[in-house]
């Protein structure tokens, strides 16, 4: 036990060199040929589609963010159909992506809640103690492997069926922000259309587009890492050195985190990472920070109105007016420089449309067919 004490930064330091080079040799072997669905998944999508043409196996398209390709809308004004009908029994991409990792997945979990309730079961009792000097270290070294880890994993799992469509969403957004939910046929709120946009520009460049499908994860993955640096960093306030560690581990390498953002895509490590850091910021005293979080939250994904509570309890203890209507105009400008690129979207395509009407259908005044498209 002496040796594991004194070597903590030596063994998380070794881990972390490992992730980053199985990182390194496994994006050597990407070949950008990441298939989400299978052949029989596909004929299903082409049939749900009504016309739109599904990838096939042969095709990079559905790799590529082309302004022909299904990752856009049609030069016939047609909207994309969202994928949220087709099933999702799989779970993950194909079934067979699915039984490629689901042992080896559920060893690893088991092994995670065992090293967890070991590793704890050591530090309730005080029997592991590291120096402080190297908590830096540590620290980084931690999360660098959980880093490299996630990386390293991308192209040898498969996807949630969404990830292609956020795949599509990002090449619409890339290349046609303002008008993004007339040609998508998106059902989002448009706080993670801005990520996804910047995805989608760096995935047009000729040198990223056979990464188009690993790009796609990064954003979450890069928001698992963040948020167990803050858990971290919150959690030292409060709690010994070891424990907070032990609680940044549990959230980076916990088996459903790793799953939900790693081997499926999926955007909630990055609606985590807003809500936790929307409540850094109230321990820090920075409520004004925190309602601008807040408020991306909710323009993100609505469910972060639950969590509001917590921002309205600091106003009340706080015991000034003042801030009340100071938070409620952070969030109103928040929420208006949020979704003002796409609200100009619409007004223009209203302008369009009404300049287009004939002269006998001008009655209307002019801001009736803008208003009812924004």
């Amino acid at each position: 036990m002496n040796i594991l004490q004194k070597r903590t930064a030596f063994i998380v330091t070794a881990a972390f060199l490992l992730a980053f080079v199985f990182s390194i040799v496994s994006l050597s072997h990407y070949k950008g040929e990441e298939h989400l669905f299978s052949i029989q998944e596909s004929y299903q999508l082409k049939k749900i589609t009504n016309g739109i043409s599904a990838p096939d196996n042969n095709s990079r398209d559905h790799r590529l963010p082309s302004g022909n390709g299904p990752a856009s809308s049609s030069n016939s004004g047609e909207h994309v159909t969202p994928f949220h009908n087709l099933s999702m029994d799989n779970g993950a991409g194909s079934q067979g992506a699915n039984k490629d990792y689901e042992t080896p997945l559920a060893l690893y979990t088991v092994g995670f809640f065992i090293a967890a309730a070991f590793v704890y079961g050591l530090l309730k009792k005080k029997k592991w103690h590291h120096s402080i000097g190297h908590s830096r270290v540590i620290l980084w070294s931690l999360l660098g492997t959980g880093l490299f880890i996630r990386i390293a994993l991308i192209p040898w799992v498969g996807s949630h069926m969404d990830a292609s469509l956020f795949k599509n969403w990002a090449s619409v957004a890339a290349n046609h922000f303002s008008n993004f939910y007339a040609k998508s046929g998106s059902d989002y709120p448009p706080f993670y259309i801005y990520i996804l946009f910047i995805v989608g520009k760096v995935g047009s460049l000729p040198d990223f587009q056979q990464y188009f499908s690993l790009l796609i994860k990064i954003p979450p993955i890069l928001a698992d890492v963040i948020t167990s640096y803050l858990l971290y960093r919150l959690a030292r306030k409060y709690l010994a050195p070891s424990f907070a560690y032990l609680l940044a581990i549990g959230y980076l390498f916990n088996p459903a985190i790793l799953v939900n953002s790693t081997f499926w895509g999926q955007v909630d490590s990055f609606f985590t990472l807003l809500i936790v850091l929307a409540i850094v910021m109230i321990t820090e005293k920075r409520i004004y920070a925190s309602a601008v979080i807040f408020t991306a939250a909710v323009l993100m994904k609505p469910q972060a109105i639950i969590i509001l509570p917590i921002l309205f309890f600091e106003l009340i203890r706080l015991k000034q007016v003042k801030h009340f209507f100071g938070i409620a105009l952070t969030a109103a400008f928040t929420a208006a420089a949020i979704l003002l690129p796409f609200s100009i979207g619409k007004v223009q395509r209203g302008l369009l449309i009404y300049s287009h009407q004939p002269l006998e259908n001008t009655r209307m005044p002019l801001l009736t067919p803008i208003t009812s498209l924004v």
